[in-house]
């Protein structure tokens, strides 16, 4: 599927950056988690399902693909709002 664009981007002239956020999948699936206790305004989970099937899945870019640039960026903890946060996120959260 990513040769299509870059085949269409390549055609109309115009560069393909890749962002990559480096995350591991146990830490997705715990962030999947902690979304759901409310501590954001987004409390939606995702399907565990196609958490798994994107890292089963998943074809690390290569600048051979035709792109211009790749750059990693390691996930990074965003600052808590309250100690009660910090301690639910540094809890066992079962998937």
């Amino acid at each position: 599927m990513r040769g299509e664009w870059v085949k269409y981007s390549k055609k109309r002239n115009v560069p393909i950056r890749v962002i990559i956020i480096e995350v591991s999948r146990d830490c997705c699936l715990h962030l999947n988690t902690f979304r759901t206790l409310g501590f954001t305004n987004d409390w939606r989970r995702l399907s565990v399902v196609s958490i798994q099937s994107f890292f089963t899945h998943y074809c690390e870019p290569a600048m051979s693909e035709g792109l211009s640039s790749i750059m990693k960026i390691p996930y990074v903890l965003r600052k808590f709002q309250s100690e009660e946060e910090k301690e639910a996120f540094f809890s066992f959260l079962a998937n």
